[in-house]
């Protein structure tokens, strides 16, 4: 019982005393759908020049009469309102031909990489472009594929409530993971909240002398109990913020724009971007900070910031400056890591040790 009032007590906290929550949401609410809103009402025409030199830079290549479509699609955009551009973006044939044929590109390219990676004798500097137009390619894809204000488009987002591509039971499961982990990569979300809520439940109190103050007034309650309160509170903390932040918004938007949603699938969605990855996230990134912040402040810092640019460091090592030779090593590793499987259970056996070592240093303060 002390545990659940405890409990309860740190929930309200967070939501009550940390405002840094509210502002957050607002500021990736805004990033997702008001700023695509107001480049589109106040920007339209330099928006369809940045679609026409995105697009023309990238296809020239690849389609004939591109100039032609894409003058007819920036035509089309100048007629619509902002529902009507939505709904325009996720029917037309022509994106949706052309992402079709991006997608297959994107697969030949990451063969020819291989291939080449594998071939002794390849010229290091050919194979560098090679994975810096694959880059471009993906980054295309995952999000600027549909225009300068395509956040609610990112390419996970399309395929998983529009269902495009077809995918088999393991490409889905893949495709959710991908999804949610994408919704708590932010920068600003893991440096400035998700971190700083630890800091709030776990440290702060100590500081403050609050924790003492509940050990000495609030009987019986022990030191386990404490800790058990604040687990739990954090981890419904992480399951609210993911759904106000995102499954909530983007099953709104997309059935606003008339997307044919699967309620099976967005059921599972929800369960895996609320409960699996923030759980998972919990245990691989969070666990080991509360951990080596309580042990020396400045290597939970430093941690933070490894964590937050990793993805960025990543892709510079992986497309310019990885040997030929490591390349498909690297991509087969990337690729085993963001199994589900994997994935979750790496989260959980990370967080089962770093938790575990959290707690037994935790309750030696009984003994000081």
């Amino acid at each position: 019982m002390q545990v659940f009032k405890f409990y309860q007590y740190n929930l309200k906290k967070i939501f009550t005393k940390s405002p840094r929550f509210w502002v957050i949401l607002a500021l990736m609410l805004t990033w997702w759908f008001l700023i695509p809103y107001f480049i589109f009402t106040f920007s339209k025409e330099n928006t369809i020049r940045e679609i026409k030199n995105l697009e023309v830079r990238v296809y020239q290549n690849h389609w004939n009469d591109n100039t032609v479509v894409i003058n007819g699609q920036a035509k089309i955009i100048n007629d619509l309102t902002f529902k009507e551009f939505c709904q325009w973006r996720l029917n037309c044939q022509e994106i949706k031909q052309k992402r079709t044929v991006l997608l297959a590109l994107i697969a030949d390219t990451e063969k020819e990489i291989v291939e080449l990676s594998t071939n002794s004798s390849v010229n290091e500097e050919k194979l560098k472009k090679k994975r810096s137009f694959q880059q471009n390619l993906k980054m295309l894809e995952s999000s600027s594929f549909y225009g300068f204000f395509s956040l609610p488009f990112n390419g996970f987002l399309v395929d998983f409530f529009c269902h495009r591509p077809a995918t088999n039971s393991s490409d889905f499961f893949k495709l959710v993971n991908n999804i949610s982990t994408w919704s708590l990569s932010g920068w600003l979300a893991s440096n400035y909240l998700l971190y700083w809520i630890i800091d709030f439940l776990f440290l702060k109190p100590k500081e403050t002398g609050e924790e003492m103050a509940v050990l000495t007034l609030v009987s019986p309650i022990s030191r386990a109990e404490l800790f058990l309160g604040k687990i739990l509170a954090n981890l419904t903390f992480f399951y609210v913020y993911c759904l106000l932040t995102f499954a909530l918004p983007f099953l709104i938007y997309y059935w606003w724009i008339g997307a044919n949603i699967s309620w099976g699938a967005l059921g599972l969605l929800t369960l895996w971007s609320t409960i699996l990855v923030p759980l998972t996230f919990f245990g691989l990134f969070l666990c080991p900070y509360l951990f080596l912040v309580t042990w020396k402040k400045w290597v939970g810092t430093v941690f933070t910031w490894i964590i937050t640019f990793f993805s960025s460091f990543w892709a510079l090592v992986l497309y310019q400056l990885t040997p030929v030779s490591w390349f498909p090593k690297l991509i087969k590793m990337e690729n085993w890591f963001f199994q589900p499987s994997i994935f979750f259970g790496l989260g959980l056996l990370t967080g089962t040790i770093f938790l575990t070592l959290y707690y037994f240093s935790y309750k030696k303060e009984d003994i000081k």
